[in-house]
């Protein structure tokens, strides 16, 4: 996905904070912060919203560590 230092850091700043709205117990959120972060930077602007949504969104109703497993998916 990012394959640049800067990307690299964008992707651990989303993961980050999509586990912090995960861990208050808002998978929702979650879900949200990782869509919206994905956005705020050109590193990972081009990833797709329907693959984002196509692998978090249904971890979103399968717990919290299937959650979070998929959260840091993307963070490689």
């Amino acid at each position: 996905m990012a394959v640049t230092p800067e990307g690299e850091r964008h992707l651990t700043w989303c993961a980050e904070r999509a586990i912090l709205e995960l861990e208050a117990g808002s998978p929702d959120n979650a879900l949200a912060s990782v869509v919206s972060d994905f956005r705020k930077d050109s590193t990972t602007s081009g990833i797709e919203l329907f693959l984002v949504t196509m692998i978090v969104g249904p971890a979103t109703h399968q717990g919290s560590a299937k959650l979070r497993e998929a959260i840091m998916g993307f963070n490689v």
